[in-house]
């Protein structure tokens, strides 16, 4: 199935003499809801309704392709094998539980799961290029939950946390494998992020000591996670970007939840609001300039949405590439779910630098 394009470019000042040709695509398969977008920009994946998984591949042509029978899916890695969780006895929904795995393009789509877990439910939730699995392990009542990790030598295992009587989950995982990020609750209920290194949980806070809550997102290589509802020292209401190299942690104004990141940490995606006060709506942070909400980002590069669509966007805005060139969410229109990406491409003003290069082959 091909993807329909609505396309709309503009040379649009970004940065300095970088100008960029923003380009909308609009998904054609209902009730899909995108989530993440692999880091080189190849595969991207989301859930179709109770259906199954949804992915979105690009090479000669792009394609898009539903995988029935699932109780869930999340992440996509950069071979485009997806994390998903396959309903037991009729899924968790329904009275039974759900067990963890994954579906490979080499293996047809199949879905592979594990072949012992630690408890009744082993919701996957993301999947590095290795084939590490992180998640959610809980009873079938959910009255325990604790993160996991499996890999193919070692099976399951718990990951380890600061609080392990209470709540925890590992949401995301690094393209290279090395960094896990999720959370686990306070004795108060109020959930802390985490990021795990080498099997050691760090509770995140900022300068001032504050706990971090719910790590979302993750760069390719573990340098920046970002997450949800944070307030600053002065009171400032946003999302947060904490960077592994220097602990430091930055505000992300405007921005409730933030989902994804940009490999260099340029560029967070993420949402405003819940449903009302205010109303949900997708929006984008880049460093140096702030937060805007999308449409209107698309807006200022000539890209009108199209008709029929929510004008906010409103819905999940979490995909995003390592280099930030290629982002991605869901939104609705009048009966469906509807997905979208935005192709962002670069473009290099033709004049001369300032040592003299006027950038033709001498």
């Amino acid at each position: 199935m091909r993807s329909s394009l609505l396309v709309a470019t503009i040379a649009a000042v970004l940065c300095g003499a970088a100008h960029a040709q923003v380009t909308f695509i609009a998904l054609d398969t209902p009730d899909a809801q995108l989530t993440k977008i692999a880091g080189t920009g190849l595969y991207a994946s989301g859930q179709v309704g109770l259906a199954g998984a949804f992915r979105w591949t690009v090479f000669n042509t792009p394609q898009e392709e539903v995988i029935t029978g699932l109780a869930g899916s999340g992440g996509v890695n950069n071979w485009g094998s997806i994390a998903v969780s396959l309903p037991v006895n009729g899924g968790s929904i329904n009275g039974g539980t759900d067990l963890g795995g994954w579906v490979s393009t080499w293996n047809n789509n199949v879905p592979e799961t594990f072949a012992s877990t630690l408890s009744d439910n082993s919701n996957a939730w993301d999947l590095s290029d290795d084939g590490t699995i992180v998640g959610l392990s809980a009873d079938a009542a959910y009255i325990t939950a604790n993160a996991y990790v499996w890999t193919a030598a070692n099976g399951m295992t718990l990951l380890p946390v600061n609080r392990p009587g209470n709540y925890s989950r590992a949401s995301v995982i690094s393209a290279d494998g090395l960094t896990i990020a999720g959370y686990n609750d306070q004795d108060n209920g109020q959930r802390t992020a985490v990021v795990w290194k080498d099997g050691v949980a760090t509770d995140l806070v900022d300068a001032a000591g504050t706990p971090l809550i719910s790590a979302d997102g993750i760069s390719a290589y573990g340098q920046f996670v970002v997450g949800e509802n944070y307030t600053d020292s002065s009171g400032n209401l946003g999302a947060w970007r904490w960077n592994a190299q220097t602990g430091e942690v930055t505000a992300i104004p405007g921005m409730t939840f933030a989902f994804g990141v940009s490999d260099d940490g340029k560029t967070v995606v993420g949402s405003t609001g819940f449903f009302t006060a205010p109303a949900r709506a997708a929006m984008i942070w880049r460093e140096g300039i702030g937060t805007q909400p999308l449409v209107d980002f698309l807006a200022d590069n000539g890209v009108s949405i199209p008709a029929g669509w929510d004008v906010d966007l409103a819905g999940g805005f979490s995909g995003i590439s390592s280099d930030g060139l290629l982002l991605g969410g869901w939104t609705s229109d009048a009966t469906h779910y509807r997905s979208y990406l935005i192709q962002i491409t670069p473009t290099i003003d033709d004049t001369i630098f300032v040592d003299g290069f006027d950038g033709q082959t001498p």
